[in-house]
């Protein structure tokens, strides 16, 4: 279940579901949120709720975000395979295990993600090896 504020993090945590996180935050952001989600599992266990409040009510975080060119910089995977990489990278060494991959290059562009980039993630992440 999506979330970007700590209270909602928490409810996903209690709900007792997967934590997705959009593209449009900062990586030091996603880790906030992954560090977050981890303790909040770990302290409350997982169960079972349903996602949506009675009241229909529930606020996407997504709004708010800067508006500006450098905010959408800093959250987008796009360069040369070296800078793709150092990204994904960084995702990865805040805690982000998976990453949705919307190419606007189409099946020739996933195609060089696969050759040029993909191969560098082949291993476990150092930081769940570790543990």
């Amino acid at each position: 279940m999506p979330a970007g504020r700590p209270a909602s993090i928490t409810k996903v945590a209690a709900y007792g579901y997967s934590l997705p996180l959009d593209q449009l935050a900062p990586i030091d952001q996603i880790g906030e949120r992954i560090a977050l989600f981890g303790s909040e599992v770990e302290a409350r266990g997982r169960m079972e709720r349903l996602a949506q409040r009675p009241h229909g009510q529930n606020k996407a975080s997504i709004m708010s975000y800067p508006d500006t060119l450098e905010a959408a910089e800093a959250s987008a995977l796009y360069g040369t395979p070296d800078e793709v990489a150092a990204t994904l990278q960084a995702l990865r060494d805040v805690g982000a295990e998976y990453v949705l991959l919307n190419s606007t290059g189409g099946v020739a562009m996933l195609r060089r993600f696969t050759r040029e980039v993909l191969p560098a993630f082949s291993g476990e992440p150092a930081v769940r090896a570790a543990v």
